[in-house]
């Protein structure tokens, strides 16, 4: 029987207020997922920076390290096109001062690959190394490099991060450089840096949203155009948002998986690394489910998702990635196209969201330019707040024990026996050939 699990219930937890529509809030058990997906829209978060007094301009130059064309001209952008505006108490220029790019790394000799690194790394000049190779195979050792001559390293590299994140900042704080990554989560979306200043008397409970602009963007036009699956994940590579030759990090859920990893390693203070948390794409979802999804009032959205655990649970915590059926009233229902949206708990000012585009040339290069910015302003010290423990690889996935409501279709079962198979439920649709059950 094909199974997907989109949709998860706790069932009587709505709150209904002054008689009117069930609000759901983050805390509740609702009948989404056992994280918590209502928290108000008027709890978006607005982030302003911080400005210390300088006590003269300074004059700083940056190094782009090797990088698509493409992403290394979004990277200088933003610099060039805003580098005379003020920062402190006064102007400090700040300019791409040398850009090693390539094409594609993997038609360079690997002879030349090192030569690059060492071109940076032989320039006194370059104080902050910017870092958007992609994967680990180079990226890794590169960085490793830069932080060890005291050389700040902004990256966009969700992978590095969730792999070697613990690591990479320890040698960061070792030789006084930062290491920063807030564009590896929410692409222009502010994340990172919320959690661990605005949030930093918080103890952060609960984790929940759509990170992965590819699929959201896919699945809305599954839901508005009537697509296929394989229609919506042509158009996403036409205009760039998925890999052309492997979509696979995106529409199985690897990306949001290494995403998750990131906040939750920020979330619980020590390293969670994505081979221990469960992830499934979007792949099986068709035009049926996507119907269904209407029918019960409800959007089908791939969740990535954390929550501590009771006392007493194998794991302190769990997380995953997931489609999951969300209720039109809830504010995740809304979020179309490449936009993100995170919401989180904290035990003291409760319920928060960030809200923004997830992918794009010029949304990441935001990011990561600002990053630039406190690595210049900062240095080591924004590595006070921004840390988390190293911690050894679990040899299990992280564990939920909670019990949950299913959105089952299957092929080839008379509906009148889906009672008998999967429970007590309800049928949503039967088309002879196939049917849904909740």
């Amino acid at each position: 029987h094909h199974q997907d699990k989109v949709h998860r219930e706790f069932g009587d937890a709505g709150k209904r207020r002054n008689g009117g529509d069930r609000v759901f809030h983050l805390g509740d058990e609702i009948a989404v997922s056992q994280n918590t997906l209502g928290a108000k829209r008027e709890h978006f978060a607005h982030i302003k920076p911080r400005h210390d007094a300088a006590d003269e301009p300074q004059h700083e130059r940056v190094a782009l390290d090797i990088a698509a064309a493409a992403q290394a001209d979004g990277k200088c952008e933003p610099v060039n096109e805003n580098r005379d505006k003020r920062l402190d108490d006064g102007p400090r220029p700040t300019e791409c001062g040398r850009t090693v790019c390539a094409a594609q790394v993997g038609a360079c000799k690997l002879k030349d690959l090192f030569s690059v690194i060492n071109v940076i790394l032989n320039d006194p000049e370059v104080k902050v190394v910017v870092e958007t190779i992609g994967g680990t195979r180079f990226a890794y050792p590169y960085v490793r490099q830069c932080l060890e001559s005291g050389r700040s390293v902004c990256t966009s590299n969700k992978e590095m991060v969730a792999t070697y994140g613990a690591e990479l900042l320890a040698l960061a704080r070792e030789h006084k450089a930062a290491f920063l990554f807030e564009a590896s989560v929410g692409g222009g979306t502010p994340i990172i840096t919320p959690m661990h200043q605005c949030l930093a008397a918080n103890q952060i409970s609960q984790i929940q949203g759509i990170v992965n602009g590819t699929t959201n963007f896919m699945l809305t036009k599954m839901k508005r155009e009537n697509m296929g699956f394989d229609a919506a994940l042509k158009i996403a590579q036409q205009l760039g948002y998925a890999e052309t030759k492997d979509p696979g990090d995106d529409v199985d859920g690897r990306d949001a998986c290494r995403k998750i990893a990131i906040l939750s390693s920020l979330a619980c203070g020590h390293h969670v690394y994505p081979d221990n948390i469960p992830a499934r794409g979007i792949r099986d979802v068709t035009v049926e489910d996507v119907k269904a999804a209407e029918q019960l009032d409800c959007a089908i959205k791939l969740i990535a998702w954390y929550h501590e655990n009771p006392e007493g649970a194998a794991d302190a915590f769990s997380a995953g990635v997931e489609p999951m059926l969300v209720p039109e009233s809830n504010q995740l229902a809304g979020v179309n196209d490449v936009f993100n949206a995170v919401l989180m708990q904290g035990d003291m000012l409760g319920d928060v969201v960030f809200y923004g585009k997830g992918a794009g040339k010029l949304p990441t290069a935001s990011a990561v330019v600002a990053d630039v910015i406190d690595a210049l302003k900062d240095g080591s010290k924004i590595h006070d707040s921004l840390f988390w423990k190293p911690a050894e690889k679990l040899d299990h996935q992280l564990m939920d024990t909670a019990k949950y409501s299913y959105y089952i279709r299957t092929a080839g079962v008379p509906a009148a026996v889906l009672p008998n198979v999967a429970g007590p439920g309800k049928l949503v649709f039967d088309y002879g050939d196939s049917a849904a059950y909740l």
